[in-house]
């Protein structure tokens, strides 16, 4: 089992036992006066997809890329089945708003009230998929097999308190967006570590929730910034992997023009657009997630000195 608690916040011990890491160490203080080192110090440890201290934007975007490569089953399962929901729950969304108002109004802008609701709806699975991930990549910075059983057995105990602060940390932006842009952004950023310290510290909601907002605002503008730097990533991956269903449902278009009819999708150009979702979705979600997962660890590292303990947690028993 592993654990990423944090102060304050310990589980009893029967809980502990064999937890893979417990409280964060205490950072290292500086040498004493007069003190130099006879050699160069040695290269950080780096049993997982990432060296053990604090990160480069380019090493945050290798550890997520990398998780994948290492970990398929686990990460691309787990972002299949929830973009196989969110594929659903959008087609229900179009489908009702088909139902009272013209036909196509189910590929609505975001200024509608479908629009929205889908939005809101993605926002709530992304979180509740990037707290799923975090026990992945977990895992996977301290070098442990990820096993996808093992994964869910973890998470099965947290998944209602996951759906809760998924959706707080999902609405509250949108609120924040209505009332006043930069609110919307803020809270964007704030509550970025909802579910990565939900699952992998297993806080309640509100905890989670104000754990989030301690590590996240400090480091507001580089939380930001790699952020937006890995969504413009992942989007230019999933439109590439879009562009099928996208040139059947153009092909579709064309047709009713050119016979007269009212614009829409056909019925085989819907299950393309849909089913070139779904894989785009799949493949590009755990990047987002991936990122934003690596990216707590590091403010943990920079602000506890987790890697201390990490490195402890992965290195081999002593004989």
């Amino acid at each position: 089992m592993t654990e990423w608690t944090s102060p304050g916040n310990e589980p009893p011990p029967a809980e502990r036992a064999g937890a893979a890491w417990a409280e964060p160490a205490q950072a290292w203080g500086p040498p004493p006066p007069g003190w130099h080192a006879p050699y160069a110090a040695p290269p950080p440890p780096r049993p997982g997809i990432i060296p053990l201290r604090p990160l480069g934007v380019g090493e945050l975007l290798d550890g997520a890329f990398t998780a994948m490569r290492r970990y398929p089953r686990a990460t691309l399962g787990l972002s299949a089945a929830v973009a196989t929901v969110q594929q659903l729950v959008n087609l229900l969304i179009d489908l009702a708003s088909n139902n009272i108002a013209a036909p196509g109004a189910g590929f609505s802008a975001l200024g509608s009230v479908s629009g929205v609701l889908t939005a809101v709806i993605n926002a709530l699975l992304g979180f509740v998929l990037l707290g799923m991930l975090s026990l992945v990549i977990g895992d996977a910075v301290i070098g442990r097999n990820v096993d996808l059983g093992d994964v869910w057995s973890r998470l099965r105990p947290l998944l209602l308190p996951l759906i809760g602060a998924a959706f707080l940390a999902a609405v509250l932006p949108w609120l924040g967006l209505i009332g006043l842009i930069v609110g919307g952004v803020f809270l964007w950023v704030a509550l970025s570590f909802t579910t990565p310290a939900l699952v992998l510290e297993r806080l309640s909601i509100g905890q989670a929730l104000k754990r989030s907002w301690r590590l996240a605002v400090p480091a507001f503008w580089r939380v930001l910034g790699i952020r937006l730097l890995a969504f413009l990533i992942a989007a230019v991956i999933a439109t590439i992997l879009s562009l099928p269903g996208l040139l059947v449902a153009v092909s579709s278009f064309t047709n009713s023009i050119a016979n007269g009819n009212d614009i829409h999708l056909s019925i085989g150009a819907e299950i393309a657009v849909r089913l070139s979702s779904l894989v785009a979705s799949t493949v590009s979600a755990p990047i987002t997630a991936g990122v934003v997962a690596l990216l707590y660890i590091d403010r943990r590292m920079r602000a506890e000195a987790l890697d201390v303990t990490l490195t402890r947690a992965a290195a081999p028993p002593s004989a």
